[in-house]
C-alpha cells in the first residue's frame, strides 16, 4: 500500500509539454508520432526522472509509475524532489 501521493493526480508531460494527466493506480493511453520521446510525470514540485523512448509506427509502449513505499523515502524526496515518484519502462 502506497502511503504518500495516493490522491493526486500525476501530470504526463511528453516531450516537455502536458499531454495530460493520470490518476495513482490508473492506465492512460496516449498516441505519439514514431520517433524519439521523453517523458516525465509531475506533481507540483516532485518529479519523476525524465525518460527518453523511440516510438516505432503502431508500437505500443509501457510505462509504470510508482511513489515511495515508505516514510523514509518519502522524507527524502522532500529534500530531492526527482525521488518522489519513479517511472520505468515495462
Amino acid at each position: 500500500m502506497r502511503i504518500f501521493g495516493r490522491r493526486h493526480a500525476w501530470q504526463i508531460l511528453l516531450d516537455g509539454k502536458p499531454a495530460g494527466s493520470i490518476p495513482n493506480d490508473r492506465v492512460v493511453e496516449l498516441s505519439v508520432e514514431p520517433g524519439q520521446h521523453s517523458l516525465r510525470l509531475s506533481l507540483g514540485r516532485f518529479t519523476s526522472p525524465e525518460r527518453q523512448f523511440a516510438a516505432a509506427d503502431g508500437e505500443v509502449l509501457r510505462f509504470t509509475c510508482r511513489a515511495p513505499l515508505l516514510w523514509p523515502q518519502a522524507a527524502a524526496a522532500v529534500i530531492v524532489p526527482g525521488l518522489w515518484i519513479s517511472l520505468r519502462q515495462d
